[in-house]
Order: C-alpha cells, then sequence, then structure tokens
C-alpha cells in the first residue's frame, strides 16, 4: 500500500507537476481502471507511468494528486486510505490537502471528515506527505522570482525610526 508510505511514491518532478492541469487532466485525461488484483496485495504505479497511460485505479490517481498538489505548494498534502462498513480491509485511497480532497478522478473542495461523511465512510487512515526536497525552489522562485518567496511580512526595511 503506497499511501502508508508515500515518501516512497510521490513524485518530486516540481518541473513536470507544476505544469500539470490537474482539474483539466482529472476531468478529460484520466480513466479510472480497477487493477487486478491477486487477493493479496494491489501494486500502485509510479505517478508519472499513471500519468503517461491516463489511467490507473484510486490509489494511482491519489498518488498522482497528492504529486500535483506538494509540487504546487498546497498546504497540508496527504495520502488516505478509506474504511467502508462492513470490510475489514480499506477500500478507497485518496489524496487531501487543507482545502481538497481528489479522489478517482474528482476534486471536491471539502475536508476529509466532510468526504468521509458524504460518500459512507467509517473512517480514514492517513499519511502526510512530506517534501522529499525541503531544499528544492519554491513555485514562486521557478515563476521567475529571483529572490524568493518571503511569507514573513518583513519588508526589509527599519520603519522604527532608529538611524
Amino acid at each position: 500500500m503506497a499511501v502508508l508510505w508515500p515518501e516512497r511514491y510521490v513524485s518530486d518532478d516540481a518541473d513536470l507537476w507544476s505544469n500539470l492541469d490537474i482539474e483539466a487532466w482529472s476531468r478529460q485525461g484520466y480513466d479510472w481502471v480497477e487493477d487486478d488484483w491477486n487477493g493479496l496485495l494491489d501494486f500502485a504505479r509510479r505517478p508519472h507511468e499513471t500519468l503517461a497511460s491516463g489511467r490507473g485505479d484510486c490509489e494511482d490517481y491519489a498518488l498522482v494528486a497528492a504529486s500535483w498538489a506538494l509540487a504546487n505548494d498546497r498546504p497540508g498534502v496527504g495520502l488516505a486510505v478509506c474504511w467502508e462498513w462492513p470490510y475489514p480491509w480499506p477500500r478507497h485511497a485518496i489524496a487531501y490537502d487543507d482545502e481538497r480532497v481528489y479522489s478517482s478522478g474528482h476534486i471536491t473542495e471539502e475536508s476529509v471528515e466532510e468526504y468521509l461523511e458524504r460518500d459512507g465512510y467509517r473512517f480514514a487512515l492517513r499519511r502526510p506527505v512530506r517534501d522529499p526536497d525541503p531544499g528544492r525552489p519554491r513555485r514562486a522562485d521557478r515563476a521567475g522570482d529571483p529572490g524568493g518567496s518571503d511569507d514573513s511580512g518583513d519588508s526589509g526595511t527599519d520603519d522604527s525610526g532608529a538611524a
């Protein structure tokens, strides 16, 4: 289950993911297909493989969405597996961030809790996705801001009146 070890699967190819229109690809470029399941394991594809083929299951889509969200500096990126009654194993995988849930080609602006309730899942096991390369240039840097983005609110000037 790739969702349990997201750093092994989520791609950090910032150029690839920051140029992807995830909403258009989800609507027109992605075809959900169920994997052949051997009764024990479901093998996830690497995100760039799913993007190239345009098809995969919920776990494959979640890995693409998490890669995109991470590269686009979305806050609170993670992966989750969802359980529904009466099954003793997870039945679905999603990606999420602080504002959206990404589920098998559908992007909704809601929390994971709202998604679970709406779709009838009992609970979700969540794993945050940490940036595999925290030193990489942020999106603002790649967009031509050579100084980087400073969210501190400090303009760099001293307004205290001291000379």
